[in-house]
């Protein structure tokens, strides 16, 4: 820590000199997360060097620049939550791996340019897929990494499959490379012979490994995925209520500062940080490249169902006799599709109504006015495309938020409704008062058990 203030001492404010040291103290104090000599060397290990023609990641400790605040802070688990010890340390790997990833690809983030940017690699049958992100770029200089740009893997031909997501918000995009095992340098030269650059090393240290997926074992059969940014008290209504419908695992991306004292922390939880910027005003680019990601990971632990959604989104099965296991055991034997779409229904608050609950201790299922279905809205477009999906993670090649792009076919399932509370407290989302009904189906099915949670 001296040798790095006096390096830095130029820069050092006495307040960042205060964090330096308190986070070296707790480090070095707790035993089950101590950083130690080995963890901060592999943090140095990350940090990004750059020359005029190419970035990537440094795998020298020695030429590396000495990092200020890429420390891992001081986590710790709740105290009266069980988790079994392997549980623990399986949770632990990917965690931190991650965490120690997020750095350097943050830092990355502001000095990338307009090229695209490695944002996570995932081995699957025997092969990687690495995910960049170009939500940060125009349509031209999208159109010069697309369009005849010369990809190698360790100096061998790759084949680049890209995507472009564009709405009233802006463009963005995602690119899917695949390269071979044991791949050190990845390559991209534009059409325009701009060249980007990374060294992979970094990257694999958090998919060699099957425990540093997130998710537990190949057994586990229905997965829900989502990405959140603060909101944890409606993120513990959301695991609770889709635990209580028959999901077996939570894979959560934490698009904020990783705080684990203020997570719901349970065996069937795992959290991968993500504390990425939206590069652009697009924000499905933005989470295509998340949702991507936590498909690969799904394949590679032969996950038969991923649901990817948001926690202000609630699937709800339409009939009370029928659960979840019974309606995707009718897909079974559909080999050719890729996944089910759910249909769409806005839900909020009727504001001309008096709460009969107080707002601190209001359920997200107590918003209980609902407006039409999609296809049934007044200008034709406001819930149109807004279906949420389950899918088969092995029957999707690329996916777009609301539906998959490549892969397998879609089937819309009208058995499970997607309650959609977006804004719910301004009332329904896009559509007046008159267009409403009161429906309490969800809050009296799973009111009272929810709030016993």
């Amino acid at each position: 820590i001296e040798e790095m203030i006096e390096r830095r001492r130029h820069v050092v404010t006495p307040a960042l000199f205060l964090v330096i040291v308190l986070t070296a103290w707790c480090s070095i104090w707790s035993s089950s997360h101590a950083m130690g000599s080995h963890a901060m060397g592999a943090i140095m290990d990350g940090m990004m060097t750059r020359s005029a023609t190419r970035m990537y990641v440094s795998t020298n400790a020695s030429t590396a620049p000495t990092p200020l605040l890429m420390v891992t802070p001081p986590r710790k688990r709740s105290d009266d939550i069980t988790v079994n010890p392997s549980e623990t340390k399986r949770k632990a790997l990917v965690e931190d791996c991650q965490f120690q990833l997020e750095g350097p690809v943050s830092t990355l983030q502001h000095q990338i340019g307009a090229k695209p940017l490695l944002q996570s690699m995932v081995q699957v049958d025997g092969s990687y897929r690495l995910i960049f992100i170009t939500q940060h770029m125009n349509k031209l200089a999208y159109a010069e990494w697309t369009t005849g740009a010369n990809c190698t893997c360790d100096h061998q031909p790759a084949t680049l499959y890209a995507n472009q997501h564009e709405n009233d918000k802006g463009f963005g995009g995602t690119f899917i490379l695949t390269c071979p095992l044991n791949v050190g340098t990845v390559k991209i030269i534009s059409n325009a012979n701009s060249v980007v650059e990374y060294n992979t090393n970094l990257f694999r240290k958090c998919s060699d490994n099957n425990a540093q997926l997130g998710i537990p074992d190949q057994s586990t059969n229905k997965v829900a995925c989502t990405m959140v940014s603060g909101n944890h008290w409606e993120l513990t209504q959301w695991i609770e209520y889709h635990r209580m419908i028959g999901f077996e695992h939570f894979l959560i991306y934490l698009n904020e500062q990783y705080n684990a004292t203020t997570l719901p922390d349970t065996a069937d939880i795992t959290y991968i940080p993500w504390n990425y910027k939206q590069l652009g005003r697009n924000a499905i680019a933005h989470q295509a490249a998340q949702q991507q990601d936590c498909i690969l990971r799904a394949q590679a632990r032969n996950v038969t169902w991923l649901a990817l959604f948001d926690i202000d989104e609630y699937f709800q099965i339409a009939n009370n006799t029928t659960t979840l296991d019974d309606i995707l055991l009718t897909h079974k034997d559909n080999e050719e599709m890729g996944g089910l779409q759910l249909p769409s229904w806005f839900f909020g608050d009727n504001l001309q109504e008096n709460r009969t609950v107080l707002n601190d201790t209001r359920l997200v299922i107590d918003s209980v006015w609902r407006g039409p279905r999609a296809h049934e809205y007044p200008d034709g477009r406001r819930g149109m495309g807004r279906e949420k999906m389950i899918v088969r993670p092995r029957r999707v090649f690329y996916f777009g938020c609301h539906k998959i792009l490549v892969g397998g076919s879609m089937l819309l399932e009208p058995r499970i409704r997607m309650i959609h509370y977006k804004q719910r407290q301004q009332g329904i989302f896009s559509i007046s008062r008159q267009q409403s009904a009161k429906d309490e189906s969800l809050r009296e099915a799973y009111g009272l058990k929810l709030r016993e949670r």
